[in-house]
């Protein structure tokens, strides 16, 4: 019930050695925790558009990182395809959290759990 995609890094993804950078590996894991928070929340509050910050109010909430884990656990090569998956493994209204796997070679690369966190305006 996750989102998957695949994603192929070029030199300025790059360590200098010939691998991904972690903190780009962070930012992937991270990134595709969101594109399953919006999968959610649309399913949960429906489409919203960002126009005029419509969706600061309480039909159309916000959720920002709160927190995020990443364990690496080998290296990935550049200019070779991965695989990112996330899912939601818990919701309410105030915060929720994700798991997100990149895959390099079919074998696990790299993991984060995700914290997200209700953003409330205070208009």
């Amino acid at each position: 019930n996750g989102v998957a995609a695949t994603w192929t890094a070029s030199d300025k993804y790059g360590n200098g050695f010939g691998f991904v950078n972690g903190g780009i590996i962070s930012t992937l894991l991270d990134c595709h925790s969101a594109a399953c928070l919006m999968k959610e929340t649309v399913e949960r509050y429906g489409d919203f558009c960002i126009d005029d910050f419509e969706h600061f109010d309480d039909k159309h909430p916000v959720y920002l990182t709160n927190q995020i884990t990443v364990t690496f656990r080998r290296p990935i090569l550049l200019y070779r395809p991965v695989e990112l998956f996330s899912e939601c493994v818990s919701w309410n209204d105030d915060a929720c959290q994700f798991r997100s796997e990149l895959r390099f070679d079919g074998k696990l690369a790299a993991d984060a759990d995700v914290a997200w966190k209700r953003f409330r305006s205070r208009r």
